[in-house]
């Protein structure tokens, strides 16, 4: 009768330790699930082109970051298209209509003192993809996250020229927005490589777009080699690789910094020779998570950050150690 007893005991004391267990994970899902206020935020992202695809492994590391926080991100999708005057109402318009936070690319690095303090007064900002001049009075509300630009451009140019120094090199630059930090630093690291090489007569265009056909067939000049330093630029140069293939305009090799899928397809078909890829999905995690933090602690300092990058060429970009950068949403989005 005693053992029994115990055993019945036992088996109480068992289903008591199994239920609190059981309430213990049920408290810890839903701290997980919500801030220790129980606030739902707000968090706007702003970006030049934002219907681009080049922006999607940025949105996907901003939605991981925040999956499961309470938080509401609004995509914006009117673009900005290098006008800084609209980018600042838009901004404006967000913070009116309730953001508690902002992920901003700027679209240019001159003059944006004004929209940078004006904005970081009211609420804290990410800027991603390039760096500008901030007022010192911002210090702790914004937080900059951007690959190391000059160092992207040293890279290119090493890539380039190892992979061309035993033949012709008559190289054209697509420089784009040269308003902007970030293509400002990879142009001067290009540049900075190629003088020690002793190249330096490259053709450099500036501009966010460029006109091939006048560029480069009206004027029956043909580059050996096309440096994009920008994802979009990219794409546009095979676009018009493409319309040439039957003549020696599709002969001409392609460099450049990448950032969208469209890239990785042209390079995988072989309209791409190598690439340096930017890892925009661990950027856009790491702003998102700044934003989270300052959000939840508005008396600490918003950090900047660096994400990482890749040289790949057709035969790597399948290797296992290329693929959480290459193609992150394959492995981190469930």
């Amino acid at each position: 009768m005693r053992k029994l007893l115990q055993s019945e005991e036992n088996k109480g004391f068992i289903f008591l330790i199994i239920f609190l267990l059981f309430a213990i994970a049920v408290m810890a899902l839903l701290l997980v699930n919500y801030d220790s206020n129980g606030e739902e935020y707000k968090v706007s992202v702003i970006v030049n082109n934002a219907r681009s695809s080049r922006w999607d492994n940025l949105r996907a590391g901003i939605q991981l970051a925040l999956a499961d926080k309470n938080v509401d991100i609004n995509f914006v999708t009117s673009d900005v298209y290098g006008n800084i005057n609209i980018e600042k109402q838009l901004v404006e318009k967000e913070i009116k209509n309730g953001a508690d936070a902002l992920i901003v690319e700027l679209c240019t690095s001159a003059d944006t003192q004004e929209i940078i303090r004006s904005a970081s007064d009211k609420v804290p900002i990410a800027f991603v993809e390039t760096s500008a001049e901030a007022p010192k009075s911002t210090g702790k509300s914004i937080g900059f996250y951007t690959a190391d630009n000059m160092q992207l451009g040293r890279d290119l140019a090493s890539l380039v020229f190892e992979q061309n120094k035993d033949g012709n090199m008559t190289i054209a630059v697509l420089a784009g927005n040269q308003e902007m930090n970030s293509m400002i630093d990879r142009l001067s690291g290009f540049d900075e490589i190629m003088g020690e090489y002793g190249l330096k007569d490259f053709i450099v265009y500036e501009g966010s777009e460029i006109n091939f056909e006048e560029s480069f067939n009206q004027k029956e000049l043909i580059p050996d080699i096309i440096v994009a330093l920008d994802s979009e630029l990219m794409e546009n140069a095979v676009t018009w690789k493409k319309t040439n293939e039957n003549n020696e305009y599709g002969k001409v090799r392609i460099y450049g910094i990448a950032a969208s899928n469209a890239n990785l397809k042209d390079l995988d078909n072989g309209y791409i020779e190598s690439v340096i890829f930017v890892n925009d999905y661990e950027m856009g995690y790491m702003a998102a998570t700044g934003l989270m933090e300052k959000l939840k602690s508005p008396g600490s300092d918003l950090e900047d950050g660096t994400s990482s990058y890749i040289v790949a060429d057709r035969e790597g970009m399948f290797d296992s150690e290329n693929q959480m950068i290459l193609f992150p949403t394959n492995y981190l989005i469930k």
